[in-house]
């Protein structure tokens, strides 16, 4: 799916999420933030569970229609909810694919998500994806292939 030539660490993309993480206002107690956060992971989470559920349905639920899908650092691989279905809907049909969370931080309406996903080949694909999370579902999604 992602291009072989782009390896990046894990530090490089905290550093980039941290200078674009600025679309919540934290309040003086820090509460907004808390809460900001808290819809971030629990839109992020509805994608994962929804996907290793095999739960088409529940798996576009999670993103805005007009999610954008990026390959780190700006370059467009899809547009929308029916790309979505076009790429994910067969396989999730067919209850093809699972993703384990290895490691994730949330910055305000951004998280960054190490993940281990397969889609039935013998070695899972690890990814960083970097979701922003707008109104409780998910409006973008960067993604980055981890060295192995």
């Amino acid at each position: 799916m992602l291009s072989r030539h782009l390896k990046l660490s894990l530090a490089t993309i905290l550093m980039f999420v941290c200078s674009i993480a600025h679309a919540a206002e934290p309040s003086q107690d820090g509460r907004l933030a808390n809460s900001v956060e808290s819809s971030a992971l629990e839109a992020v989470k509805r994608r994962i569970d929804a996907f290793n559920d095999h739960d088409i349905d529940g798996y576009l639920a999670a993103h805005h229609e007009d999610v954008q899908i990026f390959e780190f650092p700006d370059k467009s691989i899809g547009v929308g909810r029916a790309h979505l279905q076009r790429i994910f809907g067969p396989l999730l049909e067919r209850g093809i694919g699972k993703t384990e969370v290895r490691h994730q931080v949330a910055i305000d309406n951004k998280i960054v998500s190490e993940e281990q996903t397969n889609f039935g080949a013998t070695q899972p694909e690890t990814i960083v994806a970097i979701y922003t999370v707008k109104e409780g579902l998910i409006s973008s999604i960067y993604l980055v292939e981890a060295a192995n």
